[in-house]
């Protein structure tokens, strides 16, 4: 009997944890790939995805039900190469919570942007309140690739938080979740030819011409003079 009862309390259990899961959400960095040169500066957007599974179960108060995006924590940290991070944008509606987490905030650096924000207006309607949203860019920086191909990745905080999303109208209202699934970028570089490198294949090219000329010239027939 004991058994039965465990195992039905599980499989409730089980259930329920399933229906928690229906949506969940998941952070990229886009674009996420791609061939640069040496010295070029692109604008990486950092996107929020809200995903379901389709099993029904959903929580009432989500992005696609528009009731906005109230706060969020992550990070995004050049793992390998040379590229260097600038010009960071949060979206329009945000402003530094009052956590220590992390120190400072937001953290902004070549390497690393590291940021945990809250609506500007907590009393008011979140960022994209009244809008059917299945996904939110949170934030743009510029990169810029040096001699090196380079990968980001997008994380938790360095000193994770449990929740780092809030989701909903105001303070008064949100729920807390979590991003489950982090993506990566890795771009490959290519170097620009120095203007040394340059001249070099300018006169070797000028040299073939001029080779190429000479000897045209010397096979030309010359037509003989008629008697």
């Amino acid at each position: 009997m004991l058994y039965r009862f465990c195992f039905l309390f599980l499989s409730i259990l089980a259930g329920a944890v399933k229906l928690d899961a229906a949506i969940t959400y998941s952070l990229d960095a886009v674009p996420d790939s791609g061939a640069f040169t040496s010295g070029q500066t692109i604008s990486l957007q950092l996107i929020l995805r809200e995903n379901d599974d389709g099993l029904g179960g959903n929580p009432s108060t989500s992005l696609v039900n528009g009731d906005g995006l109230f706060g969020f924590a992550a990070r995004l940290e050049r793992t390998t190469g040379d590229a260097i991070l600038s010009n960071f944008e949060l979206a329009d509606g945000f402003s530094a919570s009052l956590g220590p987490n992390p120190t400072p905030n937001p953290t902004e650096t070549p390497a690393l942007w590291e940021f945990n924000f809250q609506s500007s207006n907590p009393l008011g309607d979140s960022p994209g309140f009244g809008t059917s949203l299945t996904s939110f860019v949170v934030g743009t920086v510029d990169v810029t690739f040096g001699a090196l191909a380079t990968t980001f990745t997008t994380g938790n905080l360095s000193n994770p938080l449990p929740n780092n999303i809030g989701i909903g109208q105001n303070v008064a209202n949100f729920r807390s979740d979590s991003i489950t699934t982090y993506g990566n970028a890795s771009f490959d570089v290519t170097a620009v030819p120095e203007p040394s490198s340059l001249a070099l294949v300018g006169v070797a090219c000028s040299a073939f011409v001029l080779r190429h000329c000479r000897r045209k010239r010397r096979c030309v027939v010359l037509p003989q003079k008629l008697i």
